[in-house]
């Protein structure tokens, strides 16, 4: 797969252009709370452009990828376009490190994006990070508070919170707190925690690492045990486990 661009330029004599080509062997590294839509993301435009793919899931949910490429390979895709190789970040360091490997794209913490870049630095290839953030909601004075209420319901809680564009912090408009506040709670309130396999189930259990499974019920318990403590925190609702892993829903009211 080539792709010609003719450009503007040179004399009567000359002919100048873009040649675009495959990179050759492409690779992605995935994170755990959207397996399969990262793998999609990273794989479907590598194979479109010519590439092979290769392709580290998080050790916490391998068998996504695993699945995927088993229906591609019955879906006619010639062996060796697809790998998925299985494992943590011993793997992933190798995999930067590898000058086969000409392109990598992560979607991962910011700790281990610079590791990446790091490892991936002698051998100049491509890298392309999606790395964690956090982003406020603004409502302001003249919001429709029904609308905010349903974005921020999305926005906090959505795939039990475990995503990196979440909106963890809400600046309201102090003319329209009391009012947004107390939907809000209402709604978060009634969101239906439980087995994700029920279809009226909102909030499911939080990932469980292998090997230490209660470690991210831990971190997460942690910022909201030092938010309890905080003189300038006010827990509205939530701020306990449930069985298997499942976390309620928690606002707090923050006066700073």
């Amino acid at each position: 797969v080539a792709v010609d661009t003719p450009l503007a330029g040179g004399g009567a004599d000359s002919f100048c252009y873009t040649r675009r080509e495959p990179l050759g062997v492409v690779a992605g590294i995935g994170a755990w709370n959207y397996p399969l839509l990262l793998m999609i993301w990273k794989l479907a435009p590598a194979i479109a452009c010519g590439n092979s793919f290769v392709f580290k899931p998080s050790e916490c949910t391998p068998l996504t990828a695993l699945k995927c490429a088993e229906i591609m390979k019955e879906a006619g895709l010639p062996a060796g376009v697809l790998n998925v190789l299985l494992g943590d970040k011993v793997i992933g360091k190798a995999m930067s490190r590898n000058a086969i490997i000409r392109k990598i794209s992560f979607t991962g913490s910011t700790a281990a994006g610079i590791d990446i870049y790091r490892e991936s630095a002698p051998t100049l290839k491509r890298v392309t990070m999606e790395l964690g953030g956090k982003s406020p909601l603004l409502v302001l004075a003249d919001a429709d508070i029904d609308t905010a209420v349903s974005a921020a319901i999305v926005g906090n809680f959505m795939n039990n919170g475990e995503c990196c564009t979440n909106c963890t912090r809400i600046f309201v408009h102090s003319s329209i707190k009391d009012e947004f506040i107390n939907k809000l709670v209402k709604r978060a309130s009634e969101l239906v925690v439980g087995d994700p396999l029920d279809k009226e189930t909102y909030i499911g259990p939080l990932i469980a690492p292998p090997g230490n499974a209660d470690a991210h019920l831990k971190r997460v318990a942690g910022f909201v045990d030092r938010a309890k403590a905080s003189p300038h925190c006010q827990l509205l609702v939530g701020g306990s486990v449930q069985d298997d892993y499942c976390f309620e829903p928690t606002i707090f009211f923050c006066d700073q």
